[in-house]
């Protein structure tokens, strides 16, 4: 028998009972080889689907036991006896369809089952990106393609930076901006979360924005504050300030372009436009542009071609004009710009516009688009807002504010969860001593305040938030069909209620801890923490953002000017994200990014300081990481996964993908890892697993002496592990081994 999971609109549930069968695509279908489907299973799933963010919750999965053979060039036919289960996104789906379709019987995925960060990140990114490419298109800066596709706009690829999806992911988040950790404080990360506080009264005028300008700079300098602006901060610019209020005096309607060429003459507003030239590639008027622009949007519910095209028009140069309309589309989101696109092009079947240039639909009776929610980072806010309401109620227009969304009153009593037939625990509380600093473009952490967000309930609402840097195979559950808790307790993937794992769960557990583990026993010592040996794919090496270093070195250019805490949280951040991890490769890397940033990284002082403030990290309360003897620094609680050194996974930094792929920088777990990837796709009957077999996994290059090096470290990993009689039991007693 063939298991399959499926995903569909629920409204084709008619055909079941019209015909009692009905055809899906393959694109919408995969097989799996478990009794029910793990996690990974749905999110790949998810990943390929077009899954629309409003109305989500129409969309069931189903899954299906069917005979042989399949014929995969045609679609696959389904009958409603080869049909398992109907399972619901969440709770809330399974309620309203088994109202709309009481003759079925809806199972739902448990709660907090689809939040994590795996399916929330390539949401988001075909958003921005289709987005930004349509801001592209209806500025004049790429041409249309022929046929409008997710692929034919992929296809223009716009660049979006990690410090605009920094910026997004913080204001969907409804995250005050002056709040942001140091990882969080980079120029387009402020300027796209930023909210004006009304009390201080700015001007409507264009100089409202260079007061704007004026706050972002404040806590983009001062990356320990905190606290609400005000300007009555002793570390507050009053020289700006006074500079400021003299130049809307003497001509309060100036127009935006003139006020930033007058900033760039002032003494103390100089400072402003010096330092926005070095972050912004020398582009300093875009931050200001870019304000004035959100503003009309807000104001007016929708994209005004001619307001947009003329602000656009002051711009010097193309560079600028696509920095632009890609800092817009990705803020705004596709699914925003898409019925302005389709007017612009012209689209037949879209209904024409009261106004051409301005694209503004008369049916809405107000001169505003039917679809008011404009922004992109504001597009959730009727899901967290009115959890009660259906989706046909969600898809009415909801007023996008610039002020944050008030603070839930109180926490209301925990709700007990309806047991499901598909039981699941989620693994997401394995670690909860992360470090409330830390964000970095890939881990947002919130804090106890972020209960009311621009978020559809499937994106995570989890401590971290992952979705910049973990792949499908990142999560322990996703490659090794399982996690384990900070107790060793093992946590099973998903399975049916009738399927007992829990008994023999406990008693595996029961055993482990009868037994006396000495934590440096051999295998522990060549495998500090436990690899995958289930790994399907091979992820690319995910590289922690340092964007808020970069701009703090090019700020000061003086490393002791940077705060010891801000250094730590960076180290912090690169052994998260890219664990297991050398600590000559973080000190490598730190030195590249200080000499690129003409900043002094002296050995006796800054050297000594990173070694130090490493000690620090991996030392730290919760014992999350652990050193082997390699120098390799390990998340204890988190599975190893073979990941890819190809140069794309650089970002094209050749100097960094030289680190990457330079074999004495992979851990020996990773190539144990690599082994049991190579295990399962070869013919051992024929061959047997060579070194040559992982360096081809790995993308790696090693030349000159280190060829031979490299195949014997390789064949070190290999040999030992061929000589493991239970591999399983092996990695069983590690997880019990590490510490509570």
């Amino acid at each position: 028998m063939s298991r399959i999971l499926a995903i569909m609109d629920s409204c084709r549930l008619y055909r079941f009972v019209a015909m009692g069968s009905l055809g899906i695509s393959w694109n919408d279908a995969l097989e799996f080889s478990d009794t029910l489907p793990v996690r990974e299973d749905y999110l790949d799933l998810l990943k390929n689907t077009c899954l629309p963010r409003r109305g989500y919750r129409r969309k069931i999965f189903l899954i299906i036991n069917k005979e042989p053979p399949l014929d995969y060039d045609a679609s696959l036919e389904v009958s409603i006896s080869e049909v398992e289960f109907l399972v619901a996104l969440d709770e809330k789906a399974q309620e309203k369809l088994s109202q709309a379709w009481p003759e079925f019987h809806f199972e739902s995925l448990p709660p907090n089952f689809l939040k994590g960060q795996n399916y929330e990140f390539p949401v988001l990114d075909r958003q921005t990106r289709m987005g930004a490419a349509a801001a592209m298109i209806l500025l004049g800066i790429a041409p249309a393609p022929d046929i409008i596709s997710e692929q034919t706009l992929m296809n223009l690829d716009p660049h979006i930076s990690d410090s605009v999806m920094m910026g997004i992911r913080l204001r969907s988040l409804k995250r005050p901006y002056f709040s942001t950790g140091y990882q969080e404080r980079t120029l387009m990360s402020l300027v796209i979360s930023y909210t004006r506080n009304p009390a201080f009264g700015y001007p409507d005028t264009d100089a409202g924005f260079c007061y704007d300008i004026m706050d972002i700079f404040h806590y983009l300098v001062n990356r320990s504050d905190k606290t609400p602006p005000s300007h009555d901060k002793a570390s507050f610019n009053t020289g700006i300030l006074n500079e400021l209020r003299e130049l809307c005096e003497s001509n309060p309607d100036m127009a935006l372009e003139d006020l930033i060429s007058r900033m760039d003459e002032l003494p103390c507003c100089q400072r402003i436009i010096n330092v926005f030239s070095h972050l912004s590639d020398n582009k300093p008027e875009i931050p200001f542009f870019y304000l004035k622009a959100m503003h009309h949007i807000r104001a007016n519910r929708g994209w005004n071609q001619n307001f947009i095209s003329g602000l656009a028009s002051w711009l010097r140069n193309d560079a600028e004009k696509k920095y632009f309309a890609v800092l817009l589309g990705a803020s705004a989101g596709f699914e925003k710009l898409s019925i302005p696109l389709f007017r612009f092009l012209s689209i037949s079947i879209i209904s024409d516009c009261e106004d051409p240039n301005t694209c503004i639909a008369s049916t809405a009776g107000d001169g505003r688009l039917e679809d008011s929610n404009f922004l992109n980072v504001d597009v959730f806010e009727r899901d967290a807002a009115n959890p009660g309401e259906d989706d046909d109620r969600e898809d009415r227009d909801s007023s996008v504010s610039d002020t944050a969304a008030p603070a839930p009153a109180g926490d209301s009593a925990p709700v007990p969860q309806k047991p499901s037939l598909l039981t699941y625990q989620d693994d997401s509380s394995g670690d909860s001593d992360s470090n409330p600093e830390i964000l970095n473009v890939f881990s947002i952490d919130m804090s106890t305040n972020d209960q009311e967000f621009d978020m559809p309930e499937f994106i995570n609402t989890d401590e971290t938030f992952n979705g910049f840097t973990m792949s499908e195979e990142d999560d322990e559950s996703n490659a090794a069909g399982g996690s384990y808790a900070a107790d060793g307790e093992r946590k099973e993937a998903v399975s049916a209620a009738i399927l007992d794992f829990e008994s023999s769960r406990k008693e595996a557990q029961e055993k482990a801890n009868q037994k006396e583990v000495n934590p440096e026993t051999p295998f522990t010592a060549m495998f500090p923490a436990p690899f995958t040996t289930r790994q399907k794919s091979i992820p690319p090496y995910q590289r922690a953002s340092l964007d808020a270093l970069s701009q703090a070195m090019q700020i000061t250019h003086n490393m002791a000017e940077i705060a010891d805490a801000e250094l730590r949280d960076s180290v912090l951040s690169l052994i998260e994200t890219e664990a297991p991890v050398r600590r000559e490769l973080i000190l490598a890397r730190l030195k590249l990014l200080a000499r690129r940033n003409k900043t002094p990284f002296r050995k006796v002082q800054e050297e000594r300081k990173v070694q130090e403030l490493i000690n620090e990290v991996v030392s730290g309360p919760g014992r999350r990481f652990v050193t082997d003897s390699e120098g390799f620094i390990y998340h204890r609680r988190k599975f190893v996964l073979a990941r890819s050194r190809n140069l794309a996974d650089s970002k094209n930094d050749s100097t960094v993908a030289d680190y990457l792929r330079s074999p004495e920088n992979i851990s020996r777990a990773e190539i144990a890892a690599a082994y049991f990837i190579a295990k399962s796709t070869g013919n051992l009957l024929i061959n047997e697993i060579t070194p040559q077999d992982i360096i081809d996994i790995f993308h790696l290059k090693p030349r000159g002496e280190k060829i031979q090096k490299t195949a014997d470290r390789i064949q070190e990993v290999i040999s030992y592990l061929s000589a493991i009689p239970d591999i399983k039991k092996a990695l069983a007693d590690l997880i019990a081994a590490i510490p509570k």
